[in-house]
């Protein structure tokens, strides 16, 4: 179901679905056109690890990319 999509298209702001990154652990819910801005998240399993360091993973990448779109 298209509607189940996580479209970057209905980001209100952007000048196009390129400009932002999507955050998900599902790749069914990314758009074909988008997986470039994807950055995948390991899934949510319970219970979670106390060496789970997906979330500092996800962040770092996040910051590299914030700092490439710098001038």
């Amino acid at each position: 179901d298209v509607y189940k999509r996580q479209d970057l298209g209905w980001v209100s702001g952007l000048e196009g679905p390129e400009d932002a990154l999507l955050v998900d652990d599902q790749e069914a819910y990314v758009v074909d056109a988008q997986r470039g801005s994807w950055v995948p998240l390991r899934s949510w399993d319970s219970p979670y690890g106390a060496d789970d360091r997906e979330l500092e993973r996800v962040v770092a990448v996040l910051e590299a990319a914030a700092l490439r779109s710098c001038p």
